[in-house]
């Protein structure tokens, strides 16, 4: 970049560039992990089950504990499933009422 392209620079327009990238890769992103959900069957038993672990999921399923989790992580953060940390110890995961 010479000097007058950072005479023209708007850092708000950088800025709004930006987010609306992140929130595309974002969106990405959950795209992918829904798709996982559906595939392994994860929404089908999240749906039958009580607010639950994500042990008590990963059982249910039939899937590793830990991929469980990453993949509900990803489901509380795109507010599609909620996460109850108070509930027991180590805290329950349930689709929104």
């Amino acid at each position: 970049m010479g000097k007058q392209d950072f005479d023209n620079y708007d850092k708000s327009l950088a800025e709004e560039f930006a987010s609306k990238m992140f929130q595309f890769l974002n969106g990405g992103m959950l795209s992918l992990m829904i798709s996982i959900g559906y595939k392994t069957g994860l929404f089908d038993i999240l749906s039958e089950l009580e607010p639950s672990t994500s042990q008590e999921i990963a059982q249910e399923t039939k899937l590793d504990e830990r991929y469980v989790r990453e993949w509900l992580g990803a489901m509380v953060t795109g507010k599609i499933v909620n996460y109850d940390p108070l509930t027991r110890s180590e805290g329950t995961f349930c689709f929104p009422n």
